[in-house]
């Protein structure tokens, strides 16, 4: 991983273009094995992470942001935004 660029966490499989995309710019952890992680897991995956990428499942709350501080942006890729409560 380069330290000079932010790290991103995409939290399940998504088309291998699209991570190809992002590590143009981004060091990625993708979940291409496209399994749900249990919360814990999750969140100690997004400690040192700058951004992550979510499909629905994955709640971000006070929780969330409260331990992992280096987060700054969460992208959700599904309908709706009921898992996001900040």
């Amino acid at each position: 991983m380069n330290p000079a660029r932010p790290h991103v966490l995409v939290s399940r499989a998504i088309f291998p273009e699209i991570i190809d995309r992002l590590a143009q710019h981004f060091d990625v952890e993708a979940n291409q094995a496209d399994e749900l992680w249990p919360r814990d897991e999750f969140i100690r995956r997004l400690q040192g992470k700058a951004g992550v990428f979510t499909t629905g499942v994955e709640r971000i709350d006070a929780d969330v942001l409260k331990a992992c501080p280096g987060l700054k942006i969460c992208a959700n890729m599904a309908v709706g935004y009921n898992n996001f409560d900040v």
